[in-house]
């Protein structure tokens, strides 16, 4: 199979995130994918704890490689904790070459250190004004579009305006609604439900579905950018590749959740068998 898909960020030293966890997503999916590895990040279940950038020449080279293969057709970027690295993304790529560009801009994790300091959220949108997808949870979203999100109503509403200002579609996922002050206020249902939409320039498409309560839940954003860039190569229109990717995400935690004690093998395999169904 060629080389159709690449991925860009930093390999997580726990395994659970990052490039690491692009690989896995894609290869269940029976694809593989050139990677440009950024940085290594030193993290834990406690939180990011350091990160230490690649060195340049290496990284612009892995670079190069993605660019001058000529059967690339998705790259995903992931965490570029360096602002020289997202300065070169940014300059390396380009909006209407034959590939398209899913972005999960990853700022800050949930515990630990950020990824993404203040003053280099400005080299983080001139990526963003590249991508043609962008795949923010609700505070990525918050800090990109610049407004305060306390409903549903806003996040849409965000999103929207995000859309407009860089002209990418916005991926608005649901899982961080479960953790956030508003949802907690309205509702301590475990089957509360969620929303996330698909939003672009000429619409809005939303879905719906029920909570679920994962106490491992690393690796998610990642996982969701890495399906719907799978979904987007199998065929599937972006409409149809983000609740796919959406519900992926959802069976893979589940499973892994559910059976933490066996092997790797096992929710691979059981994850195979939810692709082919």
């Amino acid at each position: 199979m060629p080389d159709i898909m690449a991925t860009i960020g930093a390999i997580d030293s726990s395994g659970g995130a990052g490039i690491n966890q692009d690989i896995r997503i894609a290869a269940l999916f029976g694809f593989r994918l050139l990677c440009c590895a950024g940085a290594l990040t030193i993290q834990d279940s406690t939180g990011l704890k350091a990160v230490h950038d690649a060195p340049r020449d290496a990284f612009l080279a892995a670079l190069e490689q993605i660019n001058q293969c000529p059967d690339i057709r998705f790259i995903k970027i992931g965490a570029l904790a360096n602002r020289e690295k997202m300065e070169c993304t940014a300059a390396a790529l380009v909006r209407n070459a034959g590939y398209r560009i899913i972005l999960d801009p990853v700022i800050a994790p949930s515990r630990g250190h950020a990824f993404v300091e203040k003053e280099n959220l400005d080299c983080l949108r001139k990526i963003a004004h590249k991508a043609h997808f962008i795949c923010p949870n609700i505070p990525e979203l918050e800090i990109l579009s610049g407004h305060r999100i306390s409903s549903v109503q806003d996040a849409l509403s965000a999103a929207q305006d995000l859309c407009c200002e860089t002209g990418a579609s916005i991926l608005l996922t649901g899982g961080h609604w479960q953790h956030h002050k508003a949802y907690r206020q309205k509702s301590g249902d475990s089957s509360h439900i969620l929303t996330e939409a698909f939003i672009c320039k000429e619409s809005c498409h939303s879905y719906r579905f029920f909570a679920h309560d994962w106490h491992y839940t690393h690796g998610t954003g990642c996982t969701l950018a890495t399906a719907f860039m799978c979904f987007l190569a199998q065929g599937f229109a972006p409409t149809q590749a983000f609740p796919k990717a959406s519900a992926f995400t959802r069976k893979f935690y589940d499973t892994l959740n559910g059976m933490a004690s066996k092997t790797e093998i096992v929710y691979n395999t059981i994850c195979m068998e939810h692709l082919r169904s």
